[in-house]
């Protein structure tokens, strides 16, 4: 990546439901530099306490970079975590259900009740904001926003008799990071060295209980547990130490993806004459002798994007009750078998790299999307992890865990031709 000196937007949308109006924009220059190779926690090791952040009202200062042990050289040292709403009051989950055949916004406090956020939203002298988005963009506009609502002081209902929806049924993208795993990178033929990117279309989400639809003839199907997280800010150039001050929250996604569709349907292979071949086309495998002139071209589309193949939820919970995204342990099971425990801390990429470089390419903006690579590590039952579940063989559901965030469970059905 490099050093550079681009330029950095950001910008601040108005309270809405919704709509993306031409935003006003201030622009100040940044400068992006790699950062030297530091810290991250490991799975059931103690959090460094220069990744705590500072709750709404602390008056401790966070801890200076000198505090931190070096674990993982090989992942890079980052600066301490900051809340993208300094005052906001924490407990608040946002998630979207449907209820009489209808979309409805809604908030669980901290007594564990759900209420609409509209009804929350206007308690609070803030009018009726009717969607997670249109709260994300408000949000982006007032900062404080989170920390004047107080869904406790209304009547609620229980969490269980939910009709879920995706929590931000509306993103006006999902990008999502490939191979963000160590396991997974050992067998590439060449390091790139950067994330690297693919998007999914937004009809391919559904809520946590919603069924998973498959066809058997897609060959394997498997799920992938990630962390994703939902834009807060617009921003593009970010620099790794300040990305996390755009993030509005994290949720669950499960990656669903038939290899079957991407080598039937997503791929095709291509063999060029010996002058019209460049480096460029080769660079990212190993060349199997001088005539070797074959070039592979794969687009994520169908393999991940087929509808049904982005489960979400159920929650979303706001960044500032995450002290390290790069910190979370996440559970994967089928029916009531564990096939992966994993953690954040083994992706080759930090959540916050992944955004820094996202930025470099993509105008980052409320309410997308940003989900960061599988943790599927096996186990002696499913060796391969998550690639160890063939969802076209099973029966049941899959079900992904990861504290604080929740638990994402969707039932398995096989139907020809899919959803």
């Amino acid at each position: 990546m490099g050093s550079a000196t681009p330029s950095s937007s950001t910008t601040a949308t108005p309270t809405g439901t919704g709509s993306r109006p031409s935003p006003a924009t201030t622009t100040s220059s940044i400068r992006i530099t790699r950062r030297p190779a530091g810290t991250s926690a490991i799975p059931g090791g103690p959090r460094s306490g220069a990744f705590r952040r500072r709750r709404s009202g602390s008056t401790k200062p966070r801890n200076s970079r000198a505090s931190r042990s070096v674990r993982r050289p090989s992942m890079p040292r980052l600066s301490p975590l900051r809340t993208f709403s300094p005052t906001a009051r924490s407990s608040m989950k946002f998630g979207t259900r449907i209820l009489d055949g209808q979309e409805q916004a809604i908030v669980r406090g901290a007594d564990g009740a759900v209420r609409a956020l509209a009804d929350v939203t206007e308690a609070a002298g803030l009018g009726r904001i009717n969607d997670v988005l249109g709260l994300v963009q408000a949000c982006d506009q007032q900062p404080d926003l989170l920390s004047r609502l107080d869904p406790d002081a209304l009547p609620g209902e229980a969490e269980a008799s939910i009709d879920w929806a995706p929590p931000l049924p509306n993103p006006s993208m999902i990008l999502n990071v490939a191979f963000n795993n160590r396991e997974l990178m050992r067998n590439a033929h060449v390091d790139p060295g950067v994330p690297n990117f693919f998007l999914k279309p937004p009809s391919c989400m559904i809520g946590s209980g919603k069924e998973i639809i498959v066809d058997p003839d897609w060959g394997a199907v498997i799920p992938e547990p990630e962390v994703c997280a939902v834009i807060g800010k617009r921003a593009k150039h970010v620099q790794e130490e300040d990305a996390l001050d755009v993030i509005f929250g994290f949720l669950i996604h499960n990656d669903i993806t038939s290899h079957g569709l991407k080598f039937m349907k997503d791929s095709i292979a291509v063999t060029y004459p010996p002058d019209m071949a460049r480096p460029e086309f080769y660079n990212w495998r190993r060349l199997h002798g001088e005539e070797d002139t074959d070039a592979y071209f794969v687009y994520h589309t169908r393999s991940k994007g087929t509808d049904t193949f982005g489960p979400m939820g159920p929650w979303i919970t706001t960044a500032d009750e995450i002290d390290d995204p790069n910190d979370l342990h996440v559970t994967g099971r089928l029916n009531d078998d564990v096939f992966t425990q994993d953690h954040t801390g083994n992706y080759r990429f930090s959540i916050q790299r992944c955004v820094a470089e996202a930025s470099q390419h993509f105008t980052l903006r409320p309410g997308d999307l940003l989900s960061f690579g599988t943790t599927g590590k096996g186990n002696d039952k499913f060796p391969r992890g998550h690639k160890s579940v063939l969802i076209g063989q099973q029966q049941g559901s899959i079900s992904i865990e990861i504290d604080p965030l929740g638990q994402l469970e969707n039932p398995i059905r096989h139907q020809k031709g899919g959803a």
